[in-house]
């Protein structure tokens, strides 16, 4: 319908010791900044259990992705 929409999010970039950062997005409409942060630390974790050459991030929108179309959510 062409409305503008504001919402809170966040990026966290735990470790680049062993590499560039590596993580994702996640679009839950009660994530939060701890949340967050805990998730780019089990990211930093899990890149090394493995041993890939990366390091832990994790991004995430406080949004409610069910109530968007696949549109909105290409362009959030």
């Amino acid at each position: 319908d062409g409305s503008v929409e504001t919402f809170k999010g966040y990026r966290v970039q735990h470790s680049n010791a062993r590499g560039p950062f590596k993580g994702g997005i996640r679009y839950h409409p009660k994530v939060d900044l701890d949340e967050v942060i805990a998730l780019s630390m089990w990211m930093t974790w899990k890149c090394a259990v493995i041993d890939v050459p990366f390091g832990g991030a994790k991004g995430g929108i406080a949004c409610n992705p069910k109530r968007m179309s696949i549109d909105v959510r290409e362009r959030l």
